[in-house]
């Protein structure tokens, strides 16, 4: 077994071997493509997986991809600024997806 695993090897406990990560992965906990725990430049972790972008109803932010509040279609951050429009059931209002339209609006 080895003495010290990098950023890049995780260890195969079934060999009890040290062995490489998949790439992208810079860190992982086995060698699936989706086993990583960190991604190398210009790659995006999402899922424990190393993408170029982030699936739809996801943001990026540090590296990572991170789900969109389920009222959303889309958004772009994690205050839940939507983008999109909103799923059924919920009103878009100054780029929030709410549950009831408010005082002195009415739904289309």
């Amino acid at each position: 077994m080895c003495e010290t695993v990098t950023k890049d090897l995780y260890i195969d406990k079934k060999e009890k071997v040290c062995k490489q990560c998949v790439d992208p992965c810079r860190s992982c906990f086995d060698g699936t493509e989706q086993a990583c725990t960190s991604c190398k430049d210009n790659f995006l972790l999402s899922n424990n997986a190393c993408l170029k972008d982030c699936p739809p109803k996801t943001y990026k932010e540090s590296g990572v991809c991170f789900p969109c509040d389920k009222k959303c279609k889309n958004c772009v951050n994690r205050v839940n600024y939507c983008i999109d429009g909103c799923e059924d059931g919920y009103f878009y209002k100054d780029h929030r997806c709410l549950e009831q339209c408010g005082e002195g609006y009415t739904p289309c």
